[in-house]
């Protein structure tokens, strides 16, 4: 089971929080006692239908998110030139001789998913990585995986993101959580 509804939980959750705010405030605002009683009954009920609506709209949508992140831990996703990270995978790639970019994430990572989708996942670092023959590797940790977890401990890490750039010789390049563009192609073009 996931254990995670990923960022559409995320977002379902902040609004029923909002929804749940302006009921508050609604009471708080028109069923005070200083109040006609018409007006303190009309608040009660408003406030009452917009807490029962959002809390029983927000646990379908969780419901729908949790399952659609259940669904899509169960196939292995490759996305274009990524493919899914090991330590066998990590050795193997840099015994041939090739440098390998390693994203650590996890769907319940909103910095991971805002790099994943305006940097990572573009045409133009994913051309860049072929040009310069740069293997790409994601490890999701999702679902908290004790091999990644090992690796991110290592790194001195307790949590995601992390992006990594192993070279051939040994070395490694820690690069920010905040990624863009040319911070990526810069970490490649200063290595090779």
């Amino acid at each position: 089971a996931g254990q995670s509804g990923g960022t559409n939980g995320i977002l379902v959750l902040l609004l029923v929080l909002f929804v749940a705010a302006v009921a508050a405030w609604i009471y708080g605002r028109w069923a005070a006692i200083s109040k006609p009683k018409k007006t303190r009954k009309k608040a009660t009920i408003i406030a009452l239908v917009l807490l029962g609506l959002s809390f029983f709209g927000g646990a379908q949508s969780m419901a729908r998110a949790y399952a659609t992140t259940e669904a899509e831990l169960g196939e292995e996703k490759i996305e274009g030139p990524w493919q899914a990270w090991s330590e066998e995978r990590l050795a193997k790639e840099l015994a041939l001789g090739r440098p390998v970019f390693v994203d650590f994430t996890a769907s319940w990572c909103l910095i991971c998913q805002v790099n994943k989708r305006a940097v990572l996942r573009t045409s133009e670092i994913e051309a860049f990585f072929a040009d310069h023959d740069i293997v790409a590797l994601e490890a999701d940790w999702t679902t908290r995986d004790a091999a990644i977890t090992d690796a991110l401990e290592a790194q001195g890490r307790s949590g995601v993101p992390l992006y990594l750039l192993h070279f051939p010789d040994g070395t490694t390049q820690i690069l920010p959580q905040n990624l863009t563009k040319a911070i990526v192609r810069e970490a490649v073009e200063s290595a090779l």
